[in-house]
């Protein structure tokens, strides 16, 4: 329960951290608040409903428990950190494109987006309490970690056009997941430089060209010796290559296996 107490005063610190989206700079007044509070309302509902199928969400009494992070003696490696920092990024991100879209300024969605990404990660924790997985301290962490970036290039868009967080997804032909974001053994994770944020570079074939990093494990849980892999290297940027159309922004958040290469270091 201690560790719990400890998970909710870093929620509650960043939750309110996140408050530009009600006390923004410069005195401006937030619309009209009930599109917030709608699609949060859908959000959890979503999550739990889902948690309730996949996750076996109501199974067990709620209960705390602690993971680790990226140690070989882990579940995954640390490869659910990652993704955990993902959700929280991509649901930041996301969540901001929609408030503006309804209509807020740019400042306000930011801040509504990383407030909705903290309040659905948070709901998906106190769900798993009452599964088998327990509440993690270190998943919370993550999602805060990943809504904080989610955030911070969304309220700063100069930044945010050099910057993006993916997720790349192999998935085994003979035996598929049936949930593949828990999927880690075929799952990586990317942080991606996009050269198209130069101004200089927009009708240069660089534009069309990333540098990456990124974490991904495999083997644990199999039975045998994990293994956790660093790598790093140079991608097409999808999203540059399609600009222009609707699908362009899958690829801000989805890097299709096969379209980078450098190198990697297992350990």
């Amino acid at each position: 329960m201690k560790s719990m107490t400890s998970a909710a005063k870093y929620i509650l610190l960043i939750f309110f951290w996140a408050t530009p989206a009600y006390s923004l700079q410069g005195g401006e007044n937030l619309k009209d608040p009930s599109a917030f509070w709608a699609v949060n309302a859908i959000g959890t509902a979503s999550i739990l409903s889902y948690g309730a199928v996949m996750w076996e969400y109501g199974e067990n009494a709620p209960h705390v428990r602690p993971e680790g992070w990226f140690g070989e003696d882990t579940k995954h490696g640390g490869a659910d950190k990652t993704g955990h920092a993902f959700t929280g990024y991509f649901l930041a991100r996301t969540g901001a494109d929609l408030y503006g879209y309804l209509g807020y300024s740019e400042s306000q969605a930011s801040g509504m987006g990383a407030m909705t990404s903290i309040l659905l990660t948070t709901t998906m924790e106190i769900g798993d309490s009452f599964s088998e997985f327990g509440l993690s301290p270190q998943d919370i962490y993550a999602n805060i970690a990943g809504a904080a970036l989610g955030y911070a290039l969304s309220a700063y868009p100069k930044a945010g056009r050099f910057i993006d967080y993916r997720v790349e997804y192999s998935p085994s032909l003979t035996r598929p997941d049936k949930d593949p974001t828990t999927d880690y053994q075929h799952l990586k994770y990317i942080l991606a430089f996009r050269f198209s944020g130069f101004e200089s570079l927009e009708d240069s074939p660089l534009r069309f060209i990333n540098l990456m990093c990124g974490y991904y494990t495999r083997g644990f849980g199999s039975g045998g010796e994990g293994e956790r892999s660093i790598f790093w290297g140079m991608g097409l940027d999808l999203a540059e290559l399609f600009s222009g159309h609707s699908v362009s922004m899958v690829f801000n958040y989805l890097q299709p296996p096969y379209t980078h290469a450098g190198s990697a270091r297992t350990f």
